[in-house]
């Protein structure tokens, strides 16, 4: 009975397992590049610091009509995430400006952001 057992489990587990970490081809350490432009109408600056679970990007200030990019290979899992604090004159917020399970979608591998 105990060998029934562990053979079913056996078959069971690894087909389970496949289909849990089974990523897109198109996902799987695929690069990527997000872009972050400055179009506030003042024609004031702005700053961001971006972060990821690997990754601080740094405090950078943006200009107005300039803009900030960066590229970074998505992880195994596809669980990749880049979270950024932007502050302008008028308030600031933290954002989500990259999640694998939003973002990679087949759009060329291209994030474009506008702080307007």
């Amino acid at each position: 009975m105990l060998l029934t057992f562990l053979v079913v489990v056996s078959l069971w587990f690894p087909s389970t397992l496949a289909r849990e970490v089974s990523r897109p081809n198109d996902l799987i350490l695929s690069k990527m590049n997000v872009s972050i432009a400055n179009t506030l109408e003042d024609k004031s600056d702005f700053t961001i610091h971006c972060k990821s679970g690997d990754d601080d990007l740094g405090v950078h200030v943006i200009k107005v009509g300039g803009k900030y990019e960066w590229s970074f290979r998505v992880n195994f899992w596809g669980t990749t995430l880049y979270f950024c604090g932007v502050t302008t004159k008028h308030g600031s917020g933290v954002y989500d400006l990259y999640d694998a399970s939003r973002d990679n979608t087949g759009k060329n591998g291209n994030v474009i952001w506008e702080v307007k």
